[in-house]
């Protein structure tokens, strides 16, 4: 380490409980975003220029076209290099023994939750397709949202030609497009089993399978119906205190406004509610 300036970073574990396989799913994170008095990564680099496209825009667009394609940049903050003067800004400390001295790391790639990275890596992105032709570098422009690819087109022949595209492109960067959906059997039937995302890796020769629901861009999308879906926790059930009727409210994922009559008339009743009841762990009378 050649930097007087040394930033430590934090990781935490991320659990997720994945209800469909009954499994739970762990993950790291690195925690490089808080700002702390006695000075962190968050603190000392840059966000730089704001590179990320417009939800809304990516959602709107994705669903223009008739066939719609989601797929997701494999590890993509991992596959950017941290310029080497700047790799003691990402260093942490690791031990598998708690009674010795901890070792010495630095990333020399960028992390998820460093405060630069979206923007390094979104510049990365766009780099990469510069030099192609026109239509490759407006998908990438329009189309992602990080590391998550949303777009259609009405022709089923473009959609498989403009996607080899972005396929050959991306790993001559180093990039890798993978966990690839559709809402076309067609479609689907010319992709490699390994790179199709694991919903559709059992539709071998499709016949009489539906298409699965799957999450694009937190939005629930059926692709056997080709129709967005909102749903929120604890259907069926009702919410005993205050704290559950928010929990309620805020699960429901809407970049589009589509159900947001629905929200307004949740929050109007949130709001009656806490005029006459504003204990929030309290139960909710009947009434």
């Amino acid at each position: 380490m050649n930097n007087i300036l040394v930033i430590w970073l934090l990781f935490a574990a991320a659990i997720a409980t994945l209800c469909v396989s009954i499994v739970t799913k762990y993950s790291t994170y690195c925690a490089a975003l808080n700002e702390r008095p006695c000075g962190t990564q968050g603190v000392a680099s840059r966000t730089g220029q704001n590179l990320i496209t417009s939800l809304l825009g990516v959602v709107v667009r994705f669903r223009c076209g008739r066939i719609a394609v989601n797929a997701d940049v494999k590890e993509m903050f991992s596959q950017v290099a941290v310029a080497p003067a700047d790799s003691d800004m990402l260093a942490f400390l690791l031990t598998s023994n708690v009674d010795r001295e901890p070792d010495v790391y630095v990333n020399q790639r960028h992390v998820f939750g460093a405060t630069c990275s979206p923007a390094v890596v979104n510049f990365t992105l766009r780099e990469a397709v510069k030099g192609e032709y026109a239509a490759i570098a407006q998908t990438v422009n329009e189309a992602f949202y990080m590391d998550d690819l949303c777009w259609s087109d009405h022709n089923e022949d473009v959609v498989i030609q403009r996607s080899q595209e972005l396929k050959t492109v991306f790993r001559e960067a180093c990039f890798e497009l993978s966990k690839w959906v559709l809402n076309s059997r067609k479609v689907i039937e010319t992709w490699p089993m390994e790179e199709r995302a694991s919903v559709v890796k059992g539709l071998a020769g499709m016949g009489n399978s539906q298409l699965p629901k799957v999450k694009a861009l937190g939005v629930a999308w059926d692709c056997e119906q080709d129709s967005l879906t909102f749903a929120c926790r604890r259907q069926g059930e009702k919410a005993k205190t205050l704290s559950e009727v928010l929990s309620i409210l805020t699960s429901v994922f809407d970049p589009l406004g589509i159900v947001g009559p629905y929200v307004l008339k949740g929050k109007l009743i949130m709001q009656a509610i806490w005029q006459v009841h504003p204990e929030w762990k309290a139960p909710l009378s009947e009434e």
